[in-house]
C-alpha cells in the first residue's frame, strides 16, 4: 500500500462533477483522480479545514457512532479498481482486533479527513489509474495544467 494525501480537487467539465486528487506521498508524484460527489466532496473539505456544522452531518454521524462503540478509525485503504469503481476499506480497531469495513472512496475518505486518519492505496490502482506529474515551480499550475485536458475514461470514472 502506498500512503497518499489529498491533494486538492478539480472538476469534471462536462459533468460538472468534483474530482479528488491524491498524491502520492515521497518522491514518486503520482496523482490518483477519482471522481466523486458533491456532498462527499464537501464532507472532505470540511474534514480536512476542521469545519464542523453546528449538528453532525452523515460523516460526522459515523464518526461519533465508531468513536461511541469504543471503536478507532485506523486508516483507509483504495484497494482495487473494478469496472470503473474503485473500492476501499474502512479500517477499524477495538481493542486487538482489526475490522474491515467495505466503502465507497470518497466515504472513506471523507472520515479520514475528520479524524486525520491516513490514506493509502494499492499499488495495482496506482499502477493502473494513477497520473505522473513532474511538478515543477507551480505544483499547482502543474496539475491544473495537465487536468485541462483530462478525460474521465482515461482514468476508469468511478462513482457517479
Amino acid at each position: 500500500m502506498i500512503e497518499v494525501k489529498v491533494l486538492g480537487f478539480a472538476r469534471d467539465k462536462e459533468r460538472n462533477a468534483p474530482i479528488l486528487l491524491l498524491e502520492e506521498e515521497g518522491e514518486a508524484r503520482r496523482v490518483l483522480p477519482i471522481w466523486i460527489g458533491e456532498y462527499e466532496a464537501d464532507a472532505i473539505i470540511r474534514g480536512l479545514n476542521n469545519l464542523p456544522y453546528p449538528r453532525p452531518l452523515t460523516h460526522e454521524l459515523i464518526i461519533n457512532i465508531i468513536k461511541g462503540l469504543g471503536f478507532e478509525l485506523m486508516k483507509v485503504e483504495v484497494t482495487k479498481l473494478v469496472n470503473g469503481t474503485y473500492y476501499a476499506n474502512i479500517v477499524l480497531r477495538k481493542d486487538n482486533t482489526i475490522y474491515e469495513i467495505d466503502s465507497r472512496p470518497s466515504d472513506a475518505i471523507a472520515l479520514a479527513s475528520i479524524v486525520k486518519a491516513p490514506i493509502y492505496v494499492s499499488e495495482d490502482v496506482m499502477e493502473s489509474s494513477s497520473i505522473k506529474i513532474d511538478f515543477e515551480e507551480n505544483r499547482e499550475l502543474d496539475v491544473r495544467k495537465y487536468l485541462r485536458n483530462v478525460n474521465p475514461e482515461d482514468f476508469g470514472e468511478t462513482e457517479l
